[in-house]
């Protein structure tokens, strides 16, 4: 969890106070943006610059879309690979000598992600360019984690939600990398995903507290956070399963 530092000065915005979508067109992809609530920005210059950055597995890309006096509405994206990029409105200074300098900005959210947790829950899986690699965590400010998996994966997603040798073997990763980022990170009970974890990890092992950040419990946070891979392992049977599918398979791990 990347602990947010606000310079001096510096306007925290809503992210309610825009709406940015993502638009799919053959051959292109378009970024919308509206501007909610004219009364947060009534602060700002009016020949401010409004910037709109995208960020998704270290591929970055900071969309231009006017002034706050002159605003476009819609940009099209150079990087066509985004699927579900993390996404931070900016209001930048175009005044002479103090171009670029940061004038306010929102949290990153994610973009194109499904909030149906009925049917999503509470990890969600993205197609991605990883390259060599098979999968990636991200775990955002204020969204639910999403594990990006190789857009070369046949059905990535559902391949990564239900193929057992990818769950028994990725998941206690995943599971650790979430836990640790929560546990040095004082979870504020605002923040839903970092609430519906907890809860999670409160129904998997319910007599155990969790052990929140502070100097000497270390050792104590690393232990309960593999009681709970133990506990998930446990439950979803995941060795078990492992097993079954390497004998479906008709061989032995090498």
């Amino acid at each position: 969890m990347r602990r947010r530092i606000r310079l001096t000065g510096r306007k925290q915005l809503s992210r309610s106070s825009a709406a940015v979508k993502i638009i799919e067109l053959p051959g292109k992809k378009l970024l919308t943006l509206h501007l909610n609530n004219s009364d947060d920005f009534k602060s700002f210059p009016k020949n401010s610059r409004i910037k709109i950055k995208l960020n998704e597995n270290k591929l970055v890309e900071i969309l231009d879309f006017g002034t706050l006096s002159s605003q476009k509405s819609t940009v099209e994206l150079e990087n066509q690979y985004f699927v579900s990029p993390s996404c931070e409105l900016r209001i930048v200074n175009s005044d002479e000598g103090k171009e670029g300098l940061l004038l306010g900005s929102t949290d990153s959210w994610a973009l194109n992600v499904e909030r149906d947790k009925s049917r999503k829950g509470i990890l969600r899986f993205m197609p991605a360019e990883l390259g060599p690699r098979t999968w990636k965590l991200e775990i955002l400010d204020d969204d639910y984690p999403i594990v990006h998996i190789n857009k070369d994966i046949p059905n990535a997603a559902v391949w990564a939600s239900k193929d057992p040798v990818f769950v028994s073997t990725a998941f206690p990763a995943i599971l650790k990398q979430i836990f640790v980022d929560i546990l040095e990170y004082e979870a504020d009970p605002e923040i839903e995903w970092i609430t519906d974890w907890l809860l999670w990890a409160e129904k998997l092992m319910p007599s155990e507290k969790v052990p929140f950040s502070n100097k000497d419990n270390e050792m104590e946070q690393s232990q309960w956070i593999e009681s709970l891979i133990d506990s998930f392992a446990h439950k979803h049977r995941l060795s078990q399963k492992l097993i079954q599918q390497l004998n479906a398979l008709g061989g032995e791990p090498q």
